[in-house]
């Protein structure tokens, strides 16, 4: 189901005046502008620290590496009254009372905007405020919500003469349309090779990042063979300890296979409600990616169910050129283009994976 609001310019200029803001679409030029007027001025996390520190709180952080060459990051704090925002504003991190920012600009105009409201929670008010100045600055078609109860299988069953029967349809499908994928897909994070080759690469937030997820790597690589170590010798220990005909340990195996699902149907001619139950299917395969336990950075972000897509969506302009995802204490807002982009770059990245899988799964079941 989808319906339509319109946002009125009273609304806005009464709620939405002390906030500065960016607009999708818009260039650095006139986002200067407005947002750095001596009396609205915001103020922009400029240091390495500063900007590594507000990419790993986003919650889109492990996309970012996969943003194409060219994007520029900007990040910026504004606080809630009417007035200048100052480096002091932004010393007690833990503390802020105001709006974050992350606006990315690809190809000369902002693509993407994710506000973040500190303090109080952001109000409804805000938000429609923020999703009216954002959709007026690039389009006059206005909001719809989107139904995000995406459908990925479903199943039809007739009930006749007592029983329960699945319909089946004609066209022929492949083992793999057959098989219970999870919707949950997930892909590891790889670079563009177009990123990784400018010559700016080492001095670039993404490189930033990447220098941490190497740290973590690490870490977890020496916490690993540390752990062994002591499983080892713990267990060398036990078995010197251990008596000739101690019972073997036993690993259950918990899979599951098929769930009783009941459903009840409401037949208006004879104001009666019909109540079912049957077995379907409960298993769902790869719906977590493995880890390897070496030095390797291993970033894992899901591809959401609703196609061309990187982010997901709740809402879009009519004319679907800006997408919007409410959050509690955020907005983020894209350009539907730009996150087709990106959806594809993914699509692309899944399906690279997907067949190194299908040849990691011959090494593993050929000896079968």
């Amino acid at each position: 189901m989808r319906f339509c609001f319109l946002f009125t310019c009273a609304i806005f200029s009464i709620v939405f005046g002390p906030l500065s803001h960016a607009r999708i679409g818009e260039t650095k030029a006139d986002m200067g502008e407005r947002m750095f007027t001596i009396t609205q001025r915001a103020y922009v996390y400029n240091s390495k620290e500063d900007r590594l520190r507000e990419a790993l709180e986003l919650p889109y952080k492990n996309i970012i590496p996969m943003f194409p060459a060219g994007v520029e990051h900007i990040f910026m704090f504004k606080n809630a009254a009417e007035g200048t925002s100052s480096q002091g504003d932004t010393i007690q991190q833990h503390d802020l009372y105001g709006w974050e920012l992350h606006v990315v600009f690809y190809k000369g105009k902002s693509v993407l905007e994710f506000y973040r409201r500190h303090g109080d929670p952001m109000t409804v008010e805000e938000a429609e405020a923020l999703m009216f100045a954002v959709r007026k600055a690039k389009t006059n078609s206005p909001w719809e919500q989107v139904d995000d109860a995406v459908l990925r299988r479903s199943w039809n069953y007739t009930f006749k003469d007592g029983k329960l029967s699945l319909k089946t349809k004609n066209d022929a499908k492949t083992l793999r349309q057959m098989l219970p994928e999870s919707s949950s897909r997930y892909i590891f994070v790889e670079i563009p090779e177009a990123v990784k080759n400018d010559g700016k690469y080492k001095l670039s937030l993404v490189s930033d990042m990447m220098v941490i997820e190497q740290r973590k790597a690490n870490d977890k690589y020496r916490n690993y063979i540390s752990k062994k170590a002591q499983e080892k010798s713990a267990k060398s220990s036990k078995n010197r300890n251990m008596r000739k005909n101690a019972p073997p340990k036993i690993t259950p195996f918990n899979g599951k296979s098929h769930k009783y699902v009941s459903q009840t149907f409401y037949d208006e001619k004879t104001n009666s409600l019909d109540t079912i139950e049957y077995y379907a299917q409960d298993v769902m395969l790869g719906n977590r990616a493995p880890v390897d336990y070496d030095k390797s950075i291993e970033m894992v972000t899901y591809l959401p169910p609703q196609d061309e897509t990187a982010f997901g969506y709740m809402f879009q302009t009519q004319d679907k050129s800006i997408r919007a995802k409410l959050f509690d204490k955020g907005i983020l807002f894209i350009d539907a283009e730009f996150d087709k982009e990106m959806r594809a770059y993914m699509d692309k990245l899944y399906l690279k994976q997907s067949n190194q899988r299908k040849d990691d799964a011959q090494r593993s079941t050929s000896s079968f």
